[in-house]
């Protein structure tokens, strides 16, 4: 049963969403326990499919505010420093090429985009297929 608090973001939400967002997902949580749970609107413009509390959205770059305030939480708490090597924290960025590039990679080049890493090649998981489309004519074009 919701209570005040979570009323009234239902009854917000109309405001917030009107002519800006076509649909969207809520949950209000507190502890560990989720008070509240709903989907409103579409999360398809082109399908109308509705939005549910399982919608699945592309983040695309907001999970890079997600990760930096996440990170910049554990340096205040003194579990790390900006200026650790990233492979003291994730191991696996010490392979990455070339090696001696690697070892001077900081969390805090991570966080500032200042790691001069290079450019992943086109990632065509993050978009439904009709919507991904080959950066290069070297890669083969999607099966139709």
């Amino acid at each position: 049963m919701p209570d005040d608090t979570d009323l009234n973001v239902e009854s917000r939400i109309p405001q917030v969403m009107a002519g800006r967002l076509p649909g969207l997902s809520v949950a209000v949580v507190r502890a560990d326990t989720i008070h509240w749970l709903t989907g409103l609107g579409v999360a398809d413009l082109a399908t109308q499919t509705p939005a549910t509390p399982g919608t699945l959205y592309l983040w695309f770059s907001m999970t890079k505010i997600v990760t930096a305030t996440a990170v910049m939480q554990l340096a205040d708490r003194g579990q790390l420093s900006l200026d650790d090597p990233a492979a003291h924290h994730y191991p696996r960025f010490a392979a990455l090429r070339p090696a001696d590039r690697a070892a001077r990679v900081s969390v805090r080049h991570l966080l500032s985009h200042s790691a001069r890493l290079a450019n992943p090649i086109p990632i065509r998981w993050g978009a439904p297929s009709r919507l991904a489309r080959p950066r290069s004519r070297r890669l083969p074009r999607p099966a139709a």
